[in-house]
């Protein structure tokens, strides 16, 4: 990292950690977060002790990063003390006569242009650079756009700087259906994006799960991919896609109906990342693509039977599939050999990344577990053990359908086949059939989060992965809650003007460590500024 690209101002935290204290970097401007903010909260670090008040349920970015940098450096600088900028780390090995690793750095100094490479000797690594380190680049698609002639601009989420310029007044295009797509798409309805139309190829993906947009401005395009330009070159055809069970991708249907969208002005592409490994040895490379672990099966045991859950009266037994995939939670990296962060060939080498619907609480928690690992105080089984527990957490994923849907083919095929006016289908929260379904999901995630806080010694209790207590229930509350603020949004409701989820009321939103409730948004979400406060050209009326 480049120190003043990292954090300038950084050096100042410890003197006074403020809000003012930080200039801070961009991934694409005005980022808000897309959870609540309560398993964002540190134990040690509490937001009453670092903003003195109540904050509202999503935050703005410079209000989060700066808390998070402020709670590593508020009693000692770690950055000055423990991190080495302007370093870039171009190879890790493992020499096995002498059980030690291998790191080479280049080290840069950009004030007299030097450049030194060092290699030093270490017992443990932790691979800890996150699934986001690079764009992950739909090569094929763009290629398919430049080579129709497309006249409009092409981008990935991460490259996009002005907003305000590329949206105010234009048609855009955004590719894919996750976090990305769903914050760029509600900050442009905000500078003033006359529609948006969001490609989504999967039927079900976080765009789709919002079941109203501020002013209707938004049109998402269901298992669709682009296909071709217009003649003109302004604008964007698109075409039915579906899931090949065989080759486990999606694949455009030529044949069937075309959506052609006129006059784009801009592409983005919103199509995610991918970890960046590339220096490490291929001996000690983990696999992060799950575009590659998804091809890996495995077989359920003879005879399973899914638990009882929120589909067993409507569906009864569903005969798995010969296959099963990992799908996309911590099961997902048995394919790569890694056993909860550790390289089971290896266990002197760690990965350290987020799996679950709590990403920074769960990197917190885990960051415990590996340094019980260096300790002695967790204990590395042999590799056997290792696989066995893997296999029992994949089968007991296998009774939450959310879970199971993403890894068995049969069990989705008949969840496809269900009417439409099937209340899974229908996602009205307003039925306790479809809340259990969700809340099933999201208790396994805040289970696994309890074990691994019990393994790591972590000081905060969510109870045990068999049972949660009651702080670990208020988790689950708060993300039932979050998760359906989306489904609750209407079309033709007398705020449909200017309402978003993140409008949402604060009041069931209460601290897990010190219980204060969460304070209402300043204004409407649509009239505040990157800082959360009003703009001032807005009126605040509805």
């Amino acid at each position: 990292e480049d120190e003043d690209d990292f954090a300038p101002g950084l050096a100042s935290l410890s003197d006074e950690c403020s809000e003012e204290s930080v200039s801070l970097t961009n991934m694409y401007e005005s980022l808000w977060t897309n959870g609540h903010k309560e398993p964002m909260e540190f134990f040690d670090y509490t937001f009453d002790e670092h903003f003195g008040r109540p904050m509202p349920v999503y935050m703005c970015r410079q209000h989060m990063l700066n808390y998070m940098l402020c709670r590593v450096t508020s009693k000692e600088d770690i950055f000055k003390k423990y991190v080495r900028f302007n370093a870039t780390v171009t190879s890790v090995s493992y020499d096995s006569s002498i059980s030690k690793f291998l790191v080479s750095t280049v080290i840069e100094d950009e004030r007299d242009r030097s450049r030194v490479i060092e290699t030093k000797l270490f017992n443990k690594v932790i691979w800890a650079g996150g699934l986001n380190g690079l764009p992950n680049i739909p090569q094929n698609t763009i290629n398919a756009l430049q080579k129709g002639g497309f006249n409009g601009e092409m981008l990935h989420s991460t490259e996009v700087h002005d907003l305000d310029i590329a949206a105010c007044g234009k048609r855009l295009v955004f590719i894919g259906g996750n976090y990305s797509a769903e914050d760029l798409a509600l900050q442009s309805i905000k500078l003033g994006a006359e529609r948006i139309f969001i490609s989504s190829r999967g039927e079900e993906t976080l765009v789709t799960e919002t079941s109203a947009w501020p002013g209707n401005r938004v049109e998402i395009l269901k298992g669709s991919v682009p296909t071709g330009v217009t003649a003109d070159g302004n604008g964007i055809v698109f075409h039915p896609c579906e899931w090949n069970y065989t080759t486990k991708t999606y694949e455009a249907n030529l044949e069937g109906e075309p959506t052609i969208v006129e006059d784009v002005s801009t592409v983005i592409f919103c199509t995610g990342y991918k970890a960046n490994m590339d220096y490490i040895d291929p001996e000690l490379r983990a696999c992060m693509d799950f575009n590659k672990l998804s091809q890996i099966t495995y077989r359920m045991p003879g005879g399973w039977k899914s638990k009882h859950n929120s589909l067993t009266e409507d569906l009864g037994h569903i005969q798995p599939s010969e296959e099963i995939g990992t799908g996309s939670c911590e099961c997902v990296f048995l394919g790569s050999g890694i056993y909860r962060h550790l390289l089971m060939k290896n266990p002197n080498m760690m990965y350290l990344s987020e799996y679950t619907d709590f990403p920074i609480l769960y990197i917190d928690v885990n960051a415990w577990v590996c340094l019980g690992y260096i300790c002695g105080d967790v204990e590395i089984p042999p590799i056997h053990e290792m696989e066995r527990r893997m296999m029992q957490q994949l089968v007991d994923e296998m009774s939450i359908p959310e879970l199971r849907k993403g890894r068995d083919d049969n069990f989705y095929k008949v969840l496809d086949a269900l009417p439409a006016d099937h209340w899974y289908k229908k996602e009205d929260p307003s039925d306790d059939r479809y809340l259990q379904f969700w809340k099933e999901n999201i208790t396994y995630m805040v289970k696994v989060l309890a074990r691994d806080m019990s393994i790591g010694g972590y000081p905060v209790d969510f109870g045990t992965y068999e049972e949660l207590n009651n702080r670990g229930e208020s988790l689950v509350t708060m993300g039932l809650i979050d998760e359906m603020s989306k489904c609750l949004l209407k079309k033709d409701g007398p705020d449909s003007a200017w309402r978003t989820f993140r409008d949402s009321d604060p009041k069931p939103f209460r601290s897990l460590h010190t219980g204060t409730t969460a304070a209402p948004l300043e204004g409407h979400w649509m009239d505040l500024d990157d800082d959360g406060h009003v703009l001032a050209h807005h009126d605040d009326t509805e």
